[in-house]
């Protein structure tokens, strides 16, 4: 009689699954923590408010019972301390909740990916892109970085502004705000490529020292670029359809109103115009921290990765 052996094979988990299990367990019981502190601090608020304007009231009514029943002439002293007094007990559970120590779920969040790193105050270098509208400053917050697949990857909420002045005046004027995701290669790209947003700043049929390849990549998601390389043949094999799919795909992940691509050199840069990476949910007067934005954030982070890897296995097939 034959022997039967019997193979027990499990199916891994999916990077879905991971996620999912990973955000329950982790990141949704510290939600839930901060969204009850929240409701704690603001509901001390409302109670101390109320008492304060009891306190104010009260005096108020005494101050003038007895300017009017004794005559005694208004004490704008004492009107004038509890008023202080007042707004020091309305503004201290507002000056505790700020002071208490948070935990940055946003580093918790990335946690999940393993190597990547939040930049804290982190100085960012004014780079003039063909991709970024004319600006003269730029500012950044949320910046991350980290080493996936032979490249390092930088992404942040960026805010290009420029000056404006009116006479004497000078005031900055918000020129441009979104996503910037930066891929820098082990390897350089033959040529250049830039791709341009038909809705956005850029408008031109023409660009220096570049072709216009838009007509003659004959793919219908290319439609939505003004498309400009310095070589026709090699900008076909580095844009596949799937690779207009898979930034289509990110754009849409991140909600983001345009989005412009320079490939050049050994880098890749992407700006998600109108985007946004994280959100601030500190605010005391926020309702809750939103559980569903860290899945769109999950969502972004997968997208970008995959793009990632698809630029990788075009750049090694060319």
């Amino acid at each position: 009689m034959a022997d039967y052996i019997e193979f027990v094979s499990e199916v891994e988990d999916s990077e879905e699954t991971l996620f999912e299990k990973y955000f329950n367990e982790t990141v949704v019981p510290l939600v839930e923590d901060e969204n009850t502190v929240k409701e704690t601090y603001r509901s001390r608020f409302w109670g101390y408010l109320w008492s304060a304007c009891f306190l104010l009231g009260a005096n108020t009514l005494i101050v003038f019972f007895r300017y009017l029943m004794y005559h005694y002439p208004v004490n704008y002293g004492q009107l004038f301390l509890v008023v202080m007094i007042a707004a020091g007990v309305v503004l201290f559970p507002i000056y505790q909740y700020y002071r208490r120590p948070k935990t940055n779920l946003f580093e918790v969040f990335l946690n999940f990916y393993g190597n990547w790193k939040h930049l804290k105050n982190h100085e960012v270098k004014l780079v003039h892109s063909p991709i970024i509208p004319p600006h003269e400053t730029v500012s950044a917050t949320h910046n991350i970085v980290a080493d996936y697949d032979k490249a390092q990857i930088e992404m942040r909420d960026t805010v290009y502004q420029s000056t404006v002045q009116f006479r004497k005046w000078k005031f900055k004027r918000t020129v441009s705000a979104g996503v910037i995701v930066y891929i820098k290669f082990d390897k350089p790209f033959a040529n250049k490529i830039y791709l341009f947003d038909k809705s956005g700043f850029y408008r031109k049929s023409k660009y220096p020292d570049l072709n216009n390849v838009t007509e003659n990549i004959h793919i219908p998601a290319a439609n939505y670029f003004h498309i400009f390389a310095q070589d026709e043949e090699y900008a076909k094999d580095m844009m596949p359809s799937v690779f207009f799919e898979r930034i289509l795909d990110l754009k849409e992940a991140f909600r983001a109103k345009h989005l412009y691509i320079q490939i050049e050199e050994d880098f890749m840069r992407m700006y998600l115009e109108g985007a946004q990476l994280y959100f601030e949910d500190n605010s005391l007067w926020h309702k809750s921290v939103d559980k569903d934005k860290f899945a769109v954030l999950n969502q972004e982070m997968s997208q970008t990765l995959d793009i990632v890897q698809l630029v990788q296995a075009m750049k090694e097939q060319i």
